[in-house]
C-alpha cells in the first residue's frame, strides 16, 4: 500500500499535486492500493490515522518543507523530527520538499528498517505564468517534475531506493544536457542550473536496498 499527501495551497503545491497525480495513477494501474491524502485531506489528523490504520509501505509527502518537518495543505505540519517521526518506521519514504531530508531525513534514516529519499537544500523549479492553472502543459516545469516523478515510479517497479534515486538523477541529467544544448530557448541555462541543484541535493538516508513490495 502507498500513501500520497497532494495538498494544493499555492502555485508550487498545485504544480506537485497535478504531476504527483500522474504517477499516481500508474501505481494504480500497476496494481497498488493508494491512500490519497488530496487536498483538505493532506492534515496531520488523516495523515497519522491513515499510516496507523492502513501500515503503507511507501509514503510520497509533496508540500512545503524545512529542515525539520514536511508540511501538508495550508502548510499545517504533518510530520516533524523529534515529535512523530516513527510513524515513518519500517517504510519508504519521499519527501518532495525543500531542506527535509537534513534533519527530517537523517532522523528517520536511523529507525529500523526504513528509508528516506528527499532534498537537503532547496527544491526550485520554474514554471510559466500563461501555465500555472495548467501544470501539466508547463514544458518549462515538466524536466523538474519528471526527475521528481522518477523516484515514485521505479520504486513502484520494485526497483530498490538507491537505484530509484539513481534513476531519477539520470532522467534530471538527460534533460539538464538537453537544456544546456538548446541555442534558442532563452531560459534553457537557468533552468538547467536549477535542475542540476535539486540532483546535487537528492540524498537518501537509511536503508538503500529497500525495496516497495506492492
Amino acid at each position: 500500500m502507498m500513501l500520497v499527501t497532494r495538498p494544493e495551497s499555492d502555485e508550487a503545491t498545485r504544480y506537485l499535486s497535478a504531476w504527483g497525480n500522474l504517477v499516481l495513477k500508474e501505481a494504480k494501474q500497476a496494481g497498488v492500493n493508494v491512500i490519497d491524502l488530496y487536498r483538505k485531506k493532506a492534515n496531520r489528523k488523516d495523515f497519522e490515522g491513515r499510516i496507523r490504520k492502513c501500515n503503507p509501505k511507501l509514503v510520497i509527502l509533496n508540500g512545503h518543507g524545512n529542515d525539520t518537518c514536511v508540511t501538508g495543505h495550508e502548510k499545517e505540519p504533518l510530520v516533524i523530527a523529534g515529535e512523530n517521526e516513527n510513524l515513518l518506521e519500517g517504510r519508504i519514504t519521499y519527501a518532495i520538499s525543500c531542506n527535509a531530508a537534513n534533519v527530517l531525513g537523517e532522523v528517520v534514516g536511523r529507525l529500523k528498517n526504513s528509508a528516506f529519499i528527499g532534498y537537503a537544500a532547496k527544491f526550485s523549479f520554474p514554471f510559466r505564468h500563461d501555465r500555472m492553472h495548467l501544470p501539466l502543459e508547463d514544458d518549462r516545469a515538466a524536466p523538474f517534475m519528471e526527475m521528481s516523478n522518477q523516484v515514485t515510479r521505479s520504486l513502484v517497479k520494485g526497483h530498490t531506493v538507491e537505484e530509484s534515486l539513481q534513476r531519477s538523477r539520470e532522467v534530471g541529467l538527460d534533460h539538464a544536457m538537453r537544456l544546456l544544448s538548446s541555442a534558442s530557448d532563452p531560459n534553457a541555462r537557468f533552468d538547467a542550473n536549477y535542475l542540476l541543484w535539486n540532483l546535487r541535493h537528492q540524498v537518501y538516508t537509511g536503508d538503500g536496498s529497500k525495496r516497495f513490495a506492492v
